[in-house]
């Protein structure tokens, strides 16, 4: 599977950036992992193929389990493109709006009921996203 990050951030900080890097490190047995940033989200492009997920703030989070359950079904599904979109928590409508009006149908991912910054969340979904791999793999998270 590719899982491609798109972040509402012009460039990611030295701290989050490594996080970022260890995490898609330990990812990359199981995805391939691609960061794309963005000066203006609005220029963002999605596959019509791929299973769009939108990150943002609210109660209805989703345990580790229940992503591993989400990333299994999308490979069932036969999509191999998982295009995950984190948004400045200032720009969600804009583009909700924009998706919407391109026909794209997407799903929306709670990681935390308070809003973070881009960067915060993108180490966040990428922690998951990698316990998640953990468990339909079998293999123990913590050491």
């Amino acid at each position: 599977m590719e899982i491609i990050l798109h972040l509402d951030i012009k460039k990611i900080s030295t701290d989050y950036s490594d996080a970022l890097k260890e995490y898609i490190k330990r990812i990359s047995p199981f995805a391939k992992v691609k960061v794309s940033t963005y000066k203006n989200i609005n220029k963002l492009t999605v596959a019509s193929t791929s299973k769009i997920l939108l990150i943002e703030a609210g109660e209805n989070t989703l345990t580790s389990p229940q992503l591993a359950d989400f990333i299994e079904k999308i490979s069932l599904d036969g999509l191999s493109v998982l295009e995950i979109i984190i948004p400045n928590p200032d720009n969600i409508k804009q583009i909700k709006d924009t998706l919407s009006s391109q026909c794209f149908n997407y799903d929306i991912l709670n990681i935390s009921s308070f809003s973070m910054s881009v960067e915060m969340t993108a180490t966040v979904a990428t922690e998951q996203i990698y316990r998640a791999y953990t468990i339909l793999n079998n293999i123990k998270y913590h050491k």
